[in-house]
């Protein structure tokens, strides 16, 4: 079904970056059904991948999609999504590292 998980994105060169993913139909910011959106946030990750081609590797769902009242209340629960993802793959990502390099 729909919701939010956790996962491995591949899209920098062929390096891997944990993620947090979101299958859905964003219900907060739209009334009509049209169709699945998958969205993907690399963890640690500063760059644009708009138009570029990323395979996803699944590893667990976090919960299912939800409406939220606003903005704000989506993006705290977005920030406690990531912090799921960070602890279910045990991941700590140097400030500043290239994708795909785990701090030290």
């Amino acid at each position: 079904g729909d919701g939010d998980g956790d996962g491995d994105g591949d899209g920098d060169g062929g390096r891997e970056a944990a993620a947090a993913v979101s299958i859905g139909v964003r219900p907060t910011f739209t009334e009509t059904r049209l169709g699945l959106l998958v969205e993907a946030f690399l963890l640690d990750f500063d760059g644009d991948l708009y138009g570029r081609e990323l395979r996803l590797s699944f590893v667990r769902r976090l919960r299912g999609e939800e409406r939220f009242d606003g903005a704000g209340a989506l993006v705290e629960q977005m920030r406690a999504d990531v912090e799921d993802v960070r602890s279910a793959v045990g991941v700590v990502w140097a400030p500043g590292a290239p994708v795909g390099r785990r701090a030290e």
